[in-house]
Formats: C-alpha cells, sequence, structure tokens
C-alpha cells in the first residue's frame, strides 16, 4: 500500500531573516555602489551561518519547523540587538539592564517555541494510547474522524504513530466501514480506503475500472485506470477497456484506448476520431491509419462537433478552409467557436469574416473571434475595440479590451482604466491588475522606446478623471505615476 504523501516543504524564513539586514543596509547605501560586489560576501555569510545554526538545530530536535523558529528567533535576536538599544538604551541607563531584557526575551521564546510542539511525551503518550483505544473498541464511530487528522500528521516527526495505526485500523475494518470512507465526500478518506483495499486484492477490475471512469480525485482516478489497464491487457479483458475509453477524463481515455490498441481493437479506437481530448484523437487518428481509414475524408464527412472541426484543422490544410467557413453559421455555438480557433490554425480566412462574430451570441465565439483578430490590429478599425469595449456584455468588452493590447502604452493604459470601472468584477480586476502593472514604471524602455514625459502625463490625467470610480486603486496608479525616475 502506498505511504501518506511526503512533505518536502522547509521553512525559509530563517535564511530570509539573516539576509534582510544585510540586503537592507546594502540598499540603504546603494547611491554610493557601483555593482553588486560588495553585497555578495556578507550576504552568503549572513545566510551559510544561519543555515549551519539551523542543521545543528533540527539534528538536535529532529523537527524542521521547531529548529526553523528558533533559528530565526536567535537570528533576529542577534541582527537587532543594536537596533533596540539605539530606541530605548537611553531610558534603561545601562547596557546590564538591556542585556538582562534581551535574555529575557530569548528564554521565554526558546521556551515557548520548545514547548508548543507535539513531542511533549506528557501529551503524546496518554493521546497515542487512547486513540489506541478507540479505533480498536468503536472503529466505525471514530475512524471516519481519525483519517483526516492522521492524514495530516503524517508528515511529521512524530505523527506518524498515528498515521500507521489509523491505516492498520483500515486494513482490519468491516467491510461496511470501509465502504463509508472510500464513498467518503473527503478526499483523504477515499484515498486512504482505496489504498487499502488495493493493498489487499480488494477491488477487482471492474471496481477499478469504475473508479477509473467516475472518481473526482486526480491521484485515485489515475492509480486505479492504471492498475485497471494493466488487469485487462494482461487479461484480454476489452469491455473494461472499452468503460476506461469512455471515461470523463481525457488521460484516462487515452489509457483505454492504447490498451484496446494492443489488444488488437483497432476498431474501438477508430472511435474516438471526434473526441474532444486531442491526445485521445492522435491515439485514433494512428488506429485509422493502420485501418486504411482517410483520416481527413472521415472530418470532412463527419456529424459537426468541436472534436471533429479540431481534428480537421489538426490533419487539413488551407483546402478544408471552405468547410470550416460554413461552419461560422452552425446554429450551435460550441461548433461557431471550434471552427474560429480551426481557421485560425490554418490561417486562411479573411479577417472581414470574423469581425461580425465579436458580438455573438456565444461568449465562447466571442472569445475564439478575439483570439483570432488579435494580431490583425492593423488592419482593424481604428474605433471598433473602443465600441466593443463600451458594449453592454461583459465578455463583448472583454474581446474589444484583448484588441487593444497591441497598441501603444497610454492606448493599454487608457484601455486598462475603463476596464478598471467595469461593472463585471473579472473585467474590473484585471482591468486594475493591468493598470498597476502598466504604470509601475512608465519611464522605462518598452518596445525599443523610451515613453516620453507628455505620454505620462495624459495617463496622470486619465487616473484623475476616472480617481473616484477606481478607489483605492485610483490612489495607488497616483502615486506610482507621481514617483521620481
Amino acid at each position: 500500500m502506498n505511504r501518506a504523501r511526503v512533505d518536502w516543504t522547509w521553512p525559509v524564513h530563517p535564511l530570509l531573516a539573516a539576509a534582510y539586514p544585510v540586503v537592507f543596509l546594502f540598499a540603504a547605501n546603494a547611491a554610493d555602489q557601483v555593482t553588486l560586489e560588495p553585497l555578495w560576501g556578507p550576504l552568503f555569510q549572513a545566510v551559510a551561518t544561519a543555515g549551519v545554526l539551523f542543521a545543528v538545530l533540527f539534528r538536535v530536535l529532529r523537527d524542521r519547523w521547531r529548529a526553523g523558529l528558533l533559528t530565526t528567533l536567535l537570528v533576529t535576536l542577534f541582527y537587532w540587538y543594536g537596533h533596540v538599544w539605539n530606541v530605548i538604551g537611553a531610558w534603561l541607563g545601562g547596557q546590564l539592564p538591556f542585556v538582562v531584557l534581551w535574555a529575557a526575551i530569548a528564554l521565554v521564546g526558546v521556551v515557548v517555541i520548545l514547548r508548543a510542539g507535539d513531542w511533549v511525551g506528557q501529551i503524546r503518550k496518554p493521546a497515542r494510547t487512547e486513540l489506541a483505544r478507540v479505533l480498536a473498541e468503536e472503529s466505525e464511530k471514530y475512524l471516519p474522524r481519525a483519517v483526516p487528522m492522521a492524514v495530516k500528521l503524517a508528515g511529521r516527526y512524530h505523527g506518524r504513530y498515528a498515521y500507521d495505526l489509523v491505516t492498520a485500523a483500515v486494513l482490519a475494518a468491516p467491510a461496511e466501514v470501509r465502504r463509508r470512507l472510500a464513498t467518503s465526500p473527503d478526499r483523504d478518506q477515499r484515498r486512504l480506503a482505496f489504498d487499502a483495499d488495493l493493498s489487499q486484492d480488494r477491488l477487482d477490475l471492474d471496481a477499478l475500472a469504475g473508479l477509473a471512469a467516475q472518481e473526482s480525485d486526480a491521484l485515485i482516478r489515475h492509480r486505479a485506470a492504471q492498475e485497471a489497464y494493466e488487469r485487462a491487457v494482461d487479461g484480454g479483458h476489452r469491455p473494461a477497456l472499452r468503460r476506461l475509453g469512455t471515461a470523463r477524463s481525457a488521460g484516462v481515455r487515452a489509457l483505454g484506448l492504447t490498451g484496446l490498441r494492443q489488444l488488437g481493437s483497432e476498431e474501438d479506437a477508430v472511435a474516438a476520431l471526434n473526441d474532444p481530448a486531442p491526445l485521445v484523437r492522435a491515439i485514433a487518428r494512428e488506429a485509422a491509419r493502420r485501418s486504411g481509414i482517410d483520416v481527413v475524408e472521415h472530418y470532412r464527412s463527419a456529424e459537426p462537433s468541436p472534436g471533429s472541426v479540431a481534428g480537421l484543422a489538426e490533419v487539413g490544410s488551407d483546402r478544408e478552409g471552405p468547410v470550416l467557413l460554413a461552419l461560422l453559421d452552425h446554429p450551435s455555438g460550441a461548433i461557431r467557436a471550434a471552427a474560429v480557433r480551426a481557421l485560425g490554425r490554418l490561417g486562411t480566412v479573411p479577417v472581414e469574416l470574423v469581425l461580425p462574430l465579436l458580438r455573438d451570441p456565444a461568449p465562447a465565439v466571442v472569445r475564439e473571434a478575439a483570439v483570432f483578430l488579435s494580431p490583425f490590429g492593423r488592419r482593424l478599425p481604428a474605433a471598433l475595440p473602443w465600441e466593443l469595449l463600451g458594449d453592454g456584455r461583459p465578455e463583448v468588452r472583454r474581446a474589444g479590451y484583448r484588441l487593444l493590447q497591441a497598441r501603444d502604452l497610454v492606448t493599454r493604459f487608457r484601455a486598462a482604466v475603463r476596464l478598471a470601472v467595469d461593472t463585471d468584477a473579472r473585467n474590473a480586476d484585471r482591468g486594475r491588475l493591468d493598470a498597476l502593472r502598466l504604470a509601475h514604471r512608465p519611464g522605462a524602455v518598452r518596445h525599443g522606446y523610451e515613453t516620453p514625459e507628455p505620454a505620462i502625463a495624459e495617463m496622470r490625467a486619465l487616473v484623475e478623471t476616472y480617481r473616484g470610480a477606481l478607489g483605492p486603486a485610483g490612489d495607488r496608479l497616483a502615486e506610482l505615476l507621481d514617483r521620481p525616475r
């Protein structure tokens, strides 16, 4: 059975605490520096010292988090001694009272860090005994509650005991308890039940295929799919592979088709030529070629679907343009969107035919039309993006904003500010973030030229116009644009 996931996270705050004073001192004197060379030596010494101290404490305590907290505490006390003395030293009247105060702070910090952990034997031993008792006597009641706790503690130094105890209880639990765990909405409970059943060979091929086809957790789904695939291929069980081939996950479907091809059932793989997933279509096309099927002709004559339209673009040439153009008037928005995407891949459609789709009723079509037209900004009417940005539908306004991204800095900033006051929350968030990004360094060199001061003044005026509607973002934008450059 798979063990609990290993926790590879480690505290980095001791190194950051050691680096901060050196970097701060260098930054405060940056005007007197020509290169970064004076920074590296002291920075390396400070970080290396903190790293050695952390390694020693970790060796002694066998707990990375407690060792990290102690290291940060000691490093902070070391570097901040002089700063605090400069502030309160005159009140204390001498160094001795301050040294006593500093030592008391260090002692309290060390005691709190050492005693606040889970290693205290007086607490840990009774807790272990009680956990073992309730799992042995009332597993049906307490096991579902203990599983999430055990999984989360498994990566800790003393938490492994609880995980091993709960795992043993799951292995020995009655079938009804395991079934409740396996169908629980909690992902950790389902994973532990799956591990237990798989290790004891309690899952037959049909159960594994069912998990692979329907399980929402990716880890269980793909492990079940891999196990079902191997058993089905070894046993020549095509129905199980066909069930994998109809799963919700594209990866599971690809695994099922691969197994069917290994068993010689090329016709089952060919049936997935119109699958919405590119990987599955690629496997199906290889099976079709081996079966002598003309894939291009298949896609031309197939009933339109997002998968068949995408497949035609993947294997066709610019001669498929008329077929795809005809689909721009299809009643299904998903098919119209797929047709626009396919035409963009082939690069054969006139821009004028896609322009009306910027106001298509389907949001997906509007998005794909904007993506298609973005590289052709110079061929579009200059006022069109601004008209779209004032449309009543949020997806159309997003399309207009996308089309303005190829313009100069001031135009992009104006569009971002306009979008930042949009009534749609998603549009407003994107506009605020883009406006802040553009205003962060407006005087920097962009696209081979330096933004002139008049352009920055225009950006300031624009912020003042919308400042009330922008709220705190308006104040921040004004602050960024007023900074000296």
